[in-house]
């Protein structure tokens, strides 16, 4: 088995993370990302550093992590550690005056942080000052404290990034809003991280360099754009193993065995290995290989389309799609999904004839109706969105599809209603809110419109007996 670039013997790891604060918002995934990290460290499956070697540090205060990270570090290089990897997530806040950047502990606080934050130049002194040869620097931060920059994707100095014997790696998150979603377990950056060192990169090679995996980080982040610097005198740090390596040459090594010399075989093995992976760089590898071994494979396209979807690169889609289409133009779903993309592009007309090209080769494609009804909806054309709506509807009772399909047309009923209203067509409103209230009668919202536009013509009498109906609705 091919080697690492250290002795994971004599490798260490502080792992920093702060996740609960007096006077910043909290950031409950942080806790996950220590504690998932430190699991991923210790496993021999991918570095295997002894569990004593780990140092987790959580929710301290800036004085008492300044502390730590000094004992520890001093300890280290008792033991002739050969590799640091220091790892903080938490907020980061630039100071406005001098813009220097401070990590935080749980006592910081935006008005006080040069005395309540642990200035970012402290750490990269702690490590050039020590003699440890090789340090990993993973800085995975939200940034709320950046509007006094002037460029606010410049999230650090050139001074900052450079760092005696290390390789650093930072999320360049500028925003609280894209770095992390309160239900999920880790932070998006931490989220990928681990996901290239748990699944692997899509080759054969038995381990995984810091370049490899900062490729695919880069590749994989919708949310942020993280940033690199490398002064480490070692070329292409070989800094896990590769768990997807194993299966890929156990599989070639079959087929060679077996004489299965026909490319579509592989291609379809790889276009497998993209469908079964989570990590978007590697399915668009996957796909990426599966198409080199057959180029007439449509799957394979309309695969590679949906990943450069779901990273909003929409040109990139549509000219896969577009491929796949060229390949097999009788597939209802390829049209439809590059409606959907066209629509995402606020290309409206393109996506409503790609719809329209899906139902006329499958007239029951339930997805169809619903798309196009939802584009027409958006392009404030209530009355073809209602029709496309009602199609829907009508498809989903054929197949006794379990939809819920009332409040779909109620809705667009209520807002063609509500834009009829705004011109003074009161009385056609009314009916268009109660056609939304015959398709979802517990709709309260409709209800209350329906009581405002009656008493805009008057009428009092069905103005109180709409009031009444929506607390009906409102209590059963």
């Amino acid at each position: 088995m091919a080697s690492l670039s250290f002795n994971p013997n004599k490798s260490f790891a502080i792992l920093i993370g702060i996740s609960e604060y007096e006077n910043l918002p909290s950031i409950r995934p942080i806790t996950n990302n220590v504690i998932d990290l430190s699991t991923i460290l210790v496993d021999n499956k991918f570095m295997g550093i002894p569990e004593q070697n780990i140092f987790p540090i959580t929710n301290k205060r800036n004085d008492l992590l300044f502390n730590e990270i000094d004992t520890i570090i001093t300890d280290i290089q008792t033991k002739e550690g050969d590799l640091l990897i220091f790892y903080y997530s938490g907020h980061g806040i630039r100071e406005a005056k001098n813009r220097e950047l401070y990590l935080t502990g749980t006592n910081s606080k935006h008005s006080t942080i040069q005395v309540s934050g642990l200035p970012f130049r402290m750490i990269k002194d702690f490590i050039e000052n020590s003699n440890i040869s090789k340090t990993i620097i993973l800085i995975d931060s939200c940034y709320s404290g950046l509007a006094a920059m002037d460029d606010a994707k410049q999230l650090y100095s050139e001074s900052e990034l450079d760092i005696k014997g290390s390789y650093l790696i930072t999320s360049s998150t500028g925003v609280e809003k894209s770095f992390f979603e309160k239900n999920m377990r880790n932070t998006f950056f931490t989220g990928g991280l681990l996901e290239v060192i748990k699944n692997g990169v899509g080759n054969e090679s038995e381990t995984i360099s810091l370049d490899a995996l900062y490729n695919s980080l880069k590749n994989n982040q919708k949310h942020s754009s993280p940033q690199r610097k490398t002064n480490l005198n070692i070329s292409d740090f070989q800094f896990c193993y590769n768990v997807s390596s194993q299966q890929i040459k156990k599989t070639n090594n079959g087929l060679a065995t077996e004489n299965r010399t026909d490319n579509r075989i592989s291609a379809e093995y790889y276009f497998q290995k993209g469908v079964e992976s989570t990590v978007s760089y590697d399915k668009k590898e996957f796909f990426k290989k599966a198409i080199s071994l057959n180029s007439n494979f449509a799957e394979a396209y309309s695969a590679l389309g949906k990943v450069f979807v779901s990273e909003d690169r929409y040109p990139e889609a549509i000219e896969m799609y577009e491929k796949a289409i060229s390949i097999n133009n009788n597939s209802a779903e390829t049209y439809n999904a590059l409606g959907n993309v066209f629509y995402y592009d606020q290309k409206y007309y393109e996506a409503i004839e790609m719809h329209e090209k899906a139902i006329q080769i499958n007239p029951d494609y339930i997805e169809a109706y619903s798309d196009l009804s939802h584009v027409y909806y958006n392009c404030n054309n209530y009355e073809m969105a209602i029709k496309y709506g009602s199609e829907f509807h009508r498809v989903c009772l054929k197949y006794d599809k379990n939809h819920n399909i009332g409040i779909g047309n109620a809705v667009e009923y209520k807002d063609w209603a509500v834009s009829e209203a705004l011109k003074g067509n009161f009385s056609y409103a009314i009916e268009l809110l109660k056609k939304a209230i015959e398709d979802y009668p517990e709709y309260d919202e409709a209800h209350s419109y329906l009581a405002l536009y009656n008493l805009a013509q008057g009428n009092v009498v069905g103005s109180a007996k709409s009031i009444f109906n929506r607390i009906k609705t409102m209590f059963n």
